[in-house]
């Protein structure tokens, strides 16, 4: 699965994954590989990445995701 987590200034990462944990507006996802067609609101909260490397995090106060054929899309305001 990929994933391109997006900012208005910044790619904050584009690459391959095994899982990724979204705080959406109606409580926390999970998107792992297959997962059906998706597209959510996000609120402020912790972006949590696993890839074959270890997992990253990354803070954001709000965006939007979208999954389709196995690519995650994510544009958010990173926190300042």
């Amino acid at each position: 699965m990929h994933l391109k987590l997006l900012t208005m200034e910044e790619k904050l990462f584009d690459g391959d994954i095994e899982s990724v944990v979204l705080p959406g507006t109606v409580g926390q996802m999970t998107i792992l590989p297959h997962h059906a067609g998706l597209l959510a609101t996000l609120q402020a909260g912790t972006v949590k990445v696993r890839a074959a490397g270890g997992e990253k995090s990354f803070s954001i106060a709000q965006g939007i995701a979208e999954v389709a054929r196995d690519t995650v899309t994510v544009l958010a305001t990173p926190t300042r």
